[in-house]
């Protein structure tokens, strides 16, 4: 058997390219959140319905409870099961991709509520390549090929802007440094997470930390953003850092966690953009700088 991992001034708004026309063609492509997931309408090999959209997957996913797998998939809930299987087309919105490999298995497995929402299957980044993105939570729409903001300057104006550096890829996780009191940490950038994680095993680092399952700390970042008392789950996140073999990986900054407005990525510039209205930073779950 083998083994298968699944405030910023408007001058820096323009340095940054955020309001620079793009080139190549925009795909927008509607999408609902349920439970904390990303639920978009696509099709794969004629199979259409809906599919979760997780940047934080390499693998695309298509859920059946009738296959022979002799594929293990190592996951944050054990080991399962998987068949590979050839992917002849993906189509999502007007953008057509062809040519891919898949993992047939039942997603129960990974998502108790997936036949709940009777979830096709999963759609993983790596689809889209280098192509940069904007998901857009208060419009509940993706735009692919796209990288800038549909906004004016006064709009803008009103929108907290934190840019994140891209580290490092990790099993085509996006990782950025996140600063917790004076240490820092590497988190993967997840849009398909539910919530915020941190590893529990860096607690012996910080005494009285981890006296519940849910904790809340000040996040850090490197353009001077501040985020306090940001709501994370403590869990144990060692063996799935061991499969993914970095022993640096502390934890998962999720969208759905952040309470987002807006996320840019773009991978082939390595930066995140994370946008909120400034008014609900100030006067919501979380306060910036």
């Amino acid at each position: 058997m083998k083994t298968r991992l699944t405030d910023i001034s408007l001058f820096l708004l323009f340095c940054f390219g955020l309001i620079a026309k793009a080139g190549a063609t925009v795909v927008s492509v509607p999408f609902e959140i349920k439970d904390g997931l990303i639920l978009i309408d696509a099709s794969i090999n004629g199979e259409r319905g809906a599919y979760i959209f997780d940047t934080g997957s390499a693998d695309i996913l298509i859920n059946s409870g009738n296959h022979n797998g002799s594929i293990e998939m190592i996951t944050t809930k054990g080991i399962v099961s998987a068949k590979e299987i050839d992917i002849t087309t993906i189509e999502i919105g007007e953008l057509i991709i062809a040519g891919q490999k898949g993992l047939q298995l039942d997603m129960s497995d990974l998502a108790p509520n997936v036949h709940d929402h009777d979830i096709k299957g999963l759609i993983g980044w790596s689809v889209l390549g280098d192509r940069a993105i904007i998901i857009d939570y208060e419009e509940r729409v993706i735009k692919v090929n796209q990288k800038h903001l549909d906004m004016t300057r006064e709009e803008l104006a009103t929108k907290h802007i934190m840019k994140l550096n891209i580290d490092y890829m990790l099993s085509d996780l996006p990782v950025v440094n996140v600063a917790i009191g004076e240490e820092s940490y590497n988190f993967a950038f997840d849009t398909g997470a539910a919530a915020n994680v941190i590893d529990r095993g860096i607690s012996g680092q910080k005494k009285g930390w981890f006296k519940s399952k849910w904790v809340s700390h000040n996040l850090s970042f490197e353009n001077g953003t501040r985020l306090k008392n940001a709501p994370m789950l403590a869990a144990d996140l060692s063996s799935f850092r061991d499969e993914l073999k970095s022993k640096d990986l502390h934890g998962i900054l999720s969208v759905n966690g952040l309470e987002a407005d807006i996320v840019i990525i773009d991978r082939s510039n390595h930066r995140i953009y994370v946008i909120w209205d400034k008014d609900k930073l100030s006067g919501g779950a979380y306060a910036s700088k």
